[in-house]
């Protein structure tokens, strides 16, 4: 997965969490819409099938998914555009 750029995080052969090195790209804002400006903004991290679909993974865990929307957020505010533009592109404000 070395070949995908994200924004996050400068290591994306690891997982974000435990340093596996069998990691999956979790696209951090998902569904139709947030998951097409989530490409365009890279805004993805590195899971391990656990970290990623695993019951303390985004998917599973409210809490976790919220971290990284947050982490998202905060990227895109601070580099890209305003909370406005955010929420206009993503649908909701997480922070």
């Amino acid at each position: 997965m070395a070949k995908v750029k994200s924004a996050l995080t400068d290591n994306m052969e690891k997982c974000f969490v435990c340093g596996n090195i069998y990691a999956e790209c979790h696209h951090v804002l998902f569904g139709s819409f947030q998951k097409k400006y989530c490409t365009k903004y890279k805004l993805y991290l590195p899971l391990c099938g656990y970290h990623h679909r695993g019951n303390e993974g985004p998917h599973m865990n409210y809490e976790k998914n919220l971290e990284y929307k947050r982490m998202a957020q905060k990227y895109y505010e601070e580099k890209i555009g305003s909370r406005e533009q955010f929420m206009s592109e993503f649908g909701k404000n997480y922070l």
